[in-house]
């Protein structure tokens, strides 16, 4: 016989725990303290399981039943009521704390973990795009709540502008914070993936590089000509000779450089690909940095080339531009991360050196990474040779005369 409201409302509890069956094995079990919960007797999996419905009489009669209903209908389909129904419960769950978590939440999440293993200029640029154009526009959004047309809307701007590149960067740090977010498990799905395409493309335009004989001894004599403050005079005489990115060594101190051994031992912190480095200095390099010495040494802190203002601090990524500029040198030819297209140019044009000796001095990553471990020690020699032919090449260019 079914249960009844009534029955259910005059049922006292006993020194026992009783129970008041309805059908299909729903039932009601009344505890010694007056506790009433919803059961259903069902098998799963050849096992006898007991699985809870609810509690009376926040869940009546006829709701107990819609749910032993529902339970029902998953058993039928081979599916495990209580594991469904924690699995919603974790749902619920996440959607709460996602729709608690706004976008700039999870934004300063992700910053904190990924900001600092970005080199400083990267960082601070990338600090600006939030400040300035994503977390006003998106920040106290719900994440869950992002739509593509969210992110394409904070991106536009910068496109019609014409800085296409720009919303390009705003986009793809778009696309790390809700990755972030769908990892911790806020939203279903990435909708930031794969929207760069719906931005216009970018285009690549090579960095200016100097590789005419003629016109190089020329930049070389200027450089050597110019008169401004001796960090910057320093910095675009000894730049050339090492083919590295002008923020390795612009930040560099001068604990780096082991005479002894005559190495520059670049810390990961400051390289692109976030590894160590040592880089061979040929003995014009050497001779060079001993001159500066004399103006910016004297303790292994002390960065190389420090500011024009303070010795504390370090001079700034356009002075090298400005003082090329100012000796006539228009940024359609020359650039200072052109150096390393002119050094890859000329040495493998020069035939003596096998390229991958070449990409290895440029400390450009292999993407073998058992390989790359190999390269990083077997090229030393060679590296240390080719940097030291490429300095006497550039000191020939230099010496030779207007029309050499």
């Amino acid at each position: 016989m079914s249960l009844t409201d009534a029955a259910i409302r005059a049922a006292k509890p006993g020194d026992k725990t009783i129970k008041l069956f309805d059908s299909l094995g729903l039932y009601l079990e009344i505890s010694p303290n007056g506790g009433r919960w919803w059961r259903l007797k069902s098998r799963y999996a050849h096992t006898e399981r007991r699985i809870s419905l609810g509690v009376y009489p926040t869940i009546g009669l006829r709701e107990a039943r819609k749910r032993r209903d529902e339970a029902k209908e998953l058993l039928a389909q081979g599916i495990d009521p209580s594991v469904h129904r924690q699995a919603e419960k974790e749902a619920v769950k996440r959607q709460q704390e996602a729709d608690e978590q706004t976008f700039k939440a999870v934004a300063l999440q992700w910053w904190a973990s990924y900001g600092p293993t970005l080199a400083e200029r990267t960082r601070d640029r990338t600090q600006r795009y939030l400040d300035q154009d994503i977390l006003p526009a998106l920040g106290d959004k719900p994440v869950a709540s992002i739509m593509p047309a969210d992110l394409l809307a904070v991106a536009a701007p910068a496109e019609k502008r014409g800085a296409v590149n720009t919303s390009h960067k705003l986009m793809s740090i778009s696309n790390h914070v809700m990755r972030h977010a769908f990892l911790r498990g806020l939203v279903s799905i990435n909708v930031a993936a794969g929207l760069r395409g719906a931005l216009r493309p970018l285009k690549h335009t090579p960095r200016p590089a100097i590789i005419e004989k003629i016109e190089l001894g020329r930049l070389l004599r200027d450089i050597w000509a110019y008169e401004g403050h001796p960090s910057v005079q320093w910095y675009l005489r000894i730049l050339p000779y090492l083919a590295t990115r002008p923020g390795e060594l612009r930040l560099a101190r001068w604990c780096e450089f082991d005479f002894s051994e005559n190495v520059w031992r670049v810390p990961a912190g400051r390289m692109k690909m976030r590894r160590a480095w040592n880089v061979p200095l040929a003995g014009q390099v050497v001779k060079m940095l001993r001159e500066l010495e004399k103006f910016s040494g004297g303790s292994d802190d002390n960065y190389l080339f420090p500011s024009v203002r303070s010795r504390s601090a370090v001079i700034t990524d356009v002075a090298g531009l400005a003082a090329l500029r100012s000796l006539g040198w228009e940024q359609k030819t020359v650039c200072l991360h052109g150096w390393r297209s002119t050094f890859s140019t000329l040495a493998n044009e020069s035939g003596q050196w096998r390229p991958d000796v070449v990409e290895s001095c440029l400390a450009h990553a292999d993407r073998d990474s058992v390989r790359s471990v190999y390269n990083r020690a077997g090229f030393w020699q060679e590296r240390v040779a080719l940097m030291s032919w490429w300095a006497s090449y550039l000191d020939a260019l230099k010496e030779a005369g207007p029309n050499s």
